[in-house]
């Protein structure tokens, strides 16, 4: 039996939780497993409170890595009365924050292969995570695969949208607002543009997990001269997220990590060329120049310039979506039964 262990959502829904989600559905309509909904303190007694009468594949969610204590952990899982093996399921590292200064970066990672030495197994969505682990010797047992599914729900009645007459171009930034997700750097690109930006640049996703961020951005546009030009659209359900991909013409990401990239994948599966820094797994879904540019990490100044490019030459920008319009169909990306098929192996079901 699989349990799957990650913590509520609250008012955050991440790309993680999506494919915790996905596969907390498929566990119980298949009848392999069960998700189980847990706050990083109660983790140990839900472990003692499994049934002991058959073999147990426990997963727990990478949210877990900051504040589940190892012994404690351990302690658990060597005494329970049946076989149990632990996995870790890495939607991400929180030691890869970009942001955070050496020493706390030394401590997370301390922290994190802790906890991962007790893993018989983890799951990763690429090979970015992989070689992380490898590279940073935090983890050296098995590890196997599991990108997440990249689909859309199509909607019966499609919302009305005004964007649908915004001027163009139209950009579109889709993650949580933060210093490392690089809106801030977005913004300060467009109001240095000569000519001024004429287009419309809507942001999508939690855009108060930070809220001096939040107020940090929110100052900046205010005194841009780009306020009715910029749209932040805060949670918006990922089922109307298929229609405004592609409604835009350009999706922005300065992001300056990412394990995956699922917004990315996202908007090269919707046929949207993309301007995005090399990470993640982008490389696979990115040609150069045909449905997007990536930009090596930490080359503001190319980011800026290309961007620029695009924006005062709209016939290199819409000849660019046409192209990846015809692209997205070459490109293979995972549904998500196949992720829950990457998922089912990796215990031998």
């Amino acid at each position: 039996m699989i349990y799957l262990m990650a913590p509520a959502p609250k008012a955050r829904v991440s790309g993680g939780f999506r494919v915790n989600e996905a596969l907390r559905q498929r566990l119980t309509a298949t009848g392999t497993g069960v998700g189980i909904h847990a706050d990083p303190e109660e983790v140990p007694a839900k472990i003692q409170s499994l049934p002991s009468t058959a073999p147990a594949h426990i997963v727990l969610d990478s949210l877990y890595l900051t504040d589940l204590n190892p012994a404690r952990l351990n302690h658990v899982l060597v005494n329970r009365d049946s076989p149990t093996r632990l996995y870790f399921l890495l939607h991400f590292l929180p030691c890869m924050n970009p942001s955070l200064s050496a020493t706390t970066r030394k401590a997370l990672q301390e922290k994190e292969h802790s906890l991962l030495t007790l893993a018989d197994g983890t799951l990763v969505p690429g090979s970015t995570l992989a070689d992380y682990l490898r590279n940073e010797a935090l983890y050296t047992g098995a590890i196997y695969r599991c990108p997440p599914g990249i689909e859309f729900t199509e909607l019966d009645t499609p919302p009305s949208d005004p964007w649908d007459k915004a001027p163009s171009p139209r950009l579109i930034t889709v993650g949580t607002l933060s210093p490392s997700k690089g809106q801030l750097d977005i913004l300060s690109h467009l109001q240095q543009l000569t000519p001024s930006f004429k287009g419309t640049w809507r942001l999508l996703g939690d855009l108060h997990t930070e809220p001096e961020v939040y107020c940090h951005f929110k100052r900046k546009l205010n005194n841009s001269g780009l306020k009715e030009s910029i749209h932040l659209c805060h949670s918006v359900p990922h089922s109307h997220l298929g229609k405004l991909l592609t409604d835009a013409d350009l999706l922005v990401s300065a992001s300056r990590f990412e394990s995956y990239g699922m917004a990315i994948a996202e908007a090269v599966a919707a046929g949207i060329p993309v301007l995005t820094y090399r990470v993640g797994e982008t490389p696979q879904w990115i040609k150069e120049g045909e449905n997007g540019f990536l930009i090596p990490v930490g080359d503001h100044k190319k980011f800026k310039s290309t961007l620029a490019t695009l924006l005062h030459h709209p016939e290199e920008l819409f000849l660019l979506k046409r192209q990846a319009q015809k692209i997205k169909e070459e490109i293979f990306l995972p549904t998500w039964e196949i992720t829950f098929q990457c998922f089912l192996e990796t215990f031998g079901e």
